[in-house]
């Protein structure tokens, strides 16, 4: 008998997409550590948009990261006139964005022992009655989700490995 491929063998596995996000991070991070970090911070560089893009991405990744504090020293910054509000505003926004979908295909990915592992979770009847308020309200669990520390990263996972929401719907 011929064994065949698995049609999941052509596709990119979880560990090598982090390995992307992960390498992608720490570039932006370098790039940030290279620049006077101080100077361009109090004296509009263009590194502190850099900063606060990379850092927010990062925050959506890995959720210890100061996405919160960045935000809230860039806008003073910004209302001292150090910065532009709009600038802070669209760094901020797609260090989100690409943050969350980074997340989101990450977790869409997902296959083999460690997506079966999930959706044997996800089986459980007490994880049961939660999945159904996350695909009943899916984009109002996407808009609190992202506001809530903690449950940004857990909402983000499981609309792309137990839901999968289409990432159309997903998208900010």
């Amino acid at each position: 008998m011929v064994k065949r491929k698995s049609k999941f063998s052509s596709r990119v596995g979880p560990r090598f997409l982090l390995l992307i996000v992960v390498v992608f991070v720490i570039i932006l991070l370098g790039l940030f550590m290279m620049l006077p970090f101080w100077d361009d911070v109090v004296g509009a560089g263009s590194g502190a948009y850099l900063a606060i893009l990379a850092l927010i991405l990062g925050d959506a990744v890995f959720p210890l990261l100061p996405g919160e504090t960045t935000l809230n020293t860039a806008s003073v910054a910004a209302s001292t006139g150090k910065l532009s509000l709009g600038l802070v505003i669209v760094a901020g926004g797609l260090g989100a964005t690409i943050g969350d979908s980074c997340v989101y295909w990450i977790a869409r990915s997902l296959h083999g022992s460690l997506h079966t592992k999930v959706m044997n979770l996800a089986a459980q009847p007490r994880s049961n009655a939660i999945l159904k308020v996350f695909k009943n309200n899916a984009p109002l669990m996407l808009v609190f989700g992202r506001y809530i520390p903690g449950l940004r990263l857990v909402v983000n996972v499981t609309m792309g490995s137990v839901v999968r929401l289409p990432y159309r719907r997903f998208l900010p």
